[in-house]
């Protein structure tokens, strides 16, 4: 499949993507302070990441459903360009 702009679309890469998304809007604090150390940020970071999740957290949960089911569609439509379109734009 093509996306307009010329480039595969793949939703491979996306998942992980998701996955955060989903634990952001409907995790607990403690599940995503571990996502976010399983990538080795800066505390700071984590820090900035968990101050929004406090805030997130204040939405309502139909709402937050309706989030995620978005959130699923911009995955499933998710473009990933393959090794040689990248090369040919960083060309």
């Amino acid at each position: 499949m093509r996306a307009q702009h010329g480039m595969a679309a793949n939703a491979v890469g996306c998942p992980s993507i998701l996955n955060e998304l989903i634990i952001l809007l409907m995790g607990n604090e403690d599940v995503y302070k571990i996502l976010l150390e399983s990538y080795t940020p800066p505390l700071e970071v984590i820090e900035d990441k968990t101050e929004v999740k406090k805030c997130i957290d204040q939405i309502s949960g139909q709402y937050k459903c309706r989030l995620v089911t978005i959130e699923e569609e911009v995955v499933m439509n998710c473009v990933v360009p393959t090794s040689s379109e990248l090369t040919s734009v960083l060309q």
